[in-house]
Parts: structure tokens; sequence; C-alpha cells
């Protein structure tokens, strides 16, 4: 007796298989068709956001068009603008204390470097030059100075004077 409830149980879970196989290939679950890559979420990853020191601006990164740009947008979030454009990835905008200015991270030229650009996103310059990694600028309250992370000689900061941007 107990070899045939055996038998039959594992005659119900092979039906159970099949059944369930045949319903993932039905509904589209499962497939052996080559399928178009997906689009991209509706609601993008947006972060990384830095108040303009006049309060009249929030700018961001976003990743919406399919890789880290910088925007800006209005407080109320109204007209949002891309400011950068390229295909590396950037990130951790921030603004010089003067509002004339944002700085960003970017691995474009290879490695993450930062960069500054002007607030319209015109004059876009290299700020480091070092193989290792840059990232996440902060100024100092008069503009003459940016601090960063990086991975230069085991030193988690480093901070670089005489900014002319």
């Amino acid at each position: 007796m107990a070899r045939w409830l055996g038998l039959a149980l594992l005659v119900l879970a092979l039906l159970l298989v099949v059944v369930a196989g045949y319903h993932f290939l039905r509904d589209g679950l499962v497939t052996t068709e080559p399928q178009a890559p997906a689009a991209p979420p509706a609601h993008a990853l947006d972060g990384s956001p830095a108040w303009s020191p006049d309060g009249s601006k929030i700018a961001f990164y976003s990743e919406r068009d399919g890789n880290g740009e910088i925007y800006v947008m209005n407080p109320d979030g109204s007209n949002q603008t891309r400011l950068t454009h390229h295909p590396a990835d950037e990130g951790y905008p921030t603004w010089s204390p003067d509002g004339r200015t944002l700085t960003f991270d970017s691995d474009r030229d290879g490695n993450f470097e930062i960069y500054a650009m002007d607030s319209d996103g015109s004059n876009v310059r290299r700020l480091t030059h070092h193989p290792a990694r840059d990232v996440s600028a902060a100024w100092s309250p008069d503009g003459t100075r940016l601090a960063f992370m990086t991975d230069r000689d085991g030193q988690p900061l480093f901070i670089i004077g005489g900014v002319s941007v």
C-alpha cells in the first residue's frame, strides 16, 4: 500500500510540473526566442540633489536617459533641464558658493574625476588628473578650494586649493 501511495505522489508531482511548464510557455513567461531589451523603468533613478546657493534651482543626477547625467530643475520640480550629454556616468553635482559653477563626478576619461561646468551646462572642464578615483566634491565657503573623496595613496579625503573655474 505504501508503495502505491509513493508511486501516486510521484505521478502527481510529475503532472504538476508538466501543467506548470505548459502555463509558463503559454503565457510567455519562458521563451527560447530572443527578447527585446527591457524599457527603462517608468521612474528612473534620480539622486544627489543639491540646492543652488540662492535657492532658485536644484541640481541632481538622473539615469532616466540610460546613464547618469546632470540635470537642474526649479524647486517645484518644473523646468527639468539636462546639462550633460555624454555616454559616461556622471553624478553628484555640487554648486559653487556663487552659484555660477557646478562640479560633478564623471568617468568620461576612463576613471572617475572631478569636473566643473557653468551652471547652464556649458564650458565643461576637468579639475582633477589622477589615475585614482576622485569623487564627491565639496566647495569651501569662499569658493577657493575643493575637498573630495579619493583613492590616492590610501588618503580617503583630498583637498585642492586655488580652484580657478
